[in-house]
C-alpha cells in the first residue's frame, strides 16, 4: 500500500514529474536554447548596469577631485542668474561677489 505522500505525488504529477521538466527533457536542443537565452539576458543586464555605473561615476569624478579654496574660470563663463543662487544655500557668498574685472 502506498503512503499518503506518494499518492499525493502521483495525483499532482501523473507522469512522474512536473510537466515543465518533462517538456524540457523531451527536446534537449530547445532546453539548451532556453538556457542560452536566459544566460544571454543576464549577461546583457549586468553589462547595462556596469555601463550605467561607469558613466555616472565618470561624470562626477572630476568634480569630486576638485578640493580647493580658489578656482580659476574662463572669461567666457556666464554666471547663473541670482535667482538660481538663491536656491543653493551654500553658495550665497558666491552670488554676492562682484563680477570679475575684464
Amino acid at each position: 500500500m502506498r503512503s499518503a505522500a506518494v499518492r499525493l505525488w502521483w495525483q499532482w504529477f501523473p507522469l512522474g514529474g512536473s510537466f515543465a521538466w518533462l517538456q524540457l527533457r523531451s527536446d534537449p536542443l530547445r532546453f539548451a536554447a532556453a538556457v542560452a537565452g536566459i544566460a544571454f539576458a543576464a549577461v546583457m543586464v549586468t553589462f547595462q548596469l556596469g555601463l550605467y555605473e561607469a558613466l555616472t561615476e565618470g561624470a562626477v569624478i572630476v568634480h569630486r577631485s576638485l578640493r580647493g579654496d580658489l578656482m580659476m574660470i574662463s572669461r567666457q563663463y556666464k554666471r547663473p542668474p541670482r535667482r538660481c543662487c538663491a536656491r543653493a544655500p551654500g553658495f550665497s557668498i558666491a552670488c554676492r561677489a562682484p563680477p570679475t574685472a575684464t
